[in-house]
């Protein structure tokens, strides 16, 4: 129930890449982005056989995590004929009492929104610092004249 009520992808596989828990969301949002309706026990390469390039970069992704190494990256996947998103993506591994990796989870936001405005500040900001140089500029040019002016009076 606690998973389920989140809106964030989450999901956890064991140590052969087989999906052992995840929530709706990150279900829904697999089969939208990579058109594979996934279930319990099956394994993220055979659901990703059609997709070699994505199944190349989330496997190796895992692999980090399966190894111990914990991260936070930002990242876009999806099948190219069906959408791509971007998404803001935590893995950790995943141990038993003992300390022995046993799997890894992973949660996940899509951050498209946020990237596109993002996007539209930084071309703001460009746009913004030419019509200020320009302005700079004919502000300068009218000084000089007027000094000109000013001087030859």
């Amino acid at each position: 129930i606690l998973i389920n009520s989140s809106s964030d992808f989450i999901v956890a596989i064991d140590c052969e890449y087989r999906f052992i828990a995840f929530n709706a969301a990150y279900h829904c949002e697999f089969k939208k982005v990579f058109g594979t309706d996934i279930n319990l026990g099956m394994s993220m390469s055979e659901a990703l056989a059609h997709l070699p390039d994505e199944q190349t970069k989330l496997l190796a992704l895992w692999g980090k995590a399966l190894k111990g190494q914990n991260q936070v990256i930002e990242a876009e996947f999806g099948d190219p004929k069906r959408t791509r998103n971007i998404y803001e993506i935590r893995l950790n591994s995943m141990r038993n009492d003992h300390g022995d990796i046993i799997g890894a989870s992973l949660i996940a936001q899509d951050i498209n929104c946020r990237k596109t405005i993002e996007r539209n500040f930084i071309q703001l900001n460009e746009t913004l610092a030419q019509h200020v140089e320009a302005q700079t500029q004919q502000l300068n040019e009218q000084t000089l004249i007027t000094k000109t002016i000013t001087d030859n009076t």
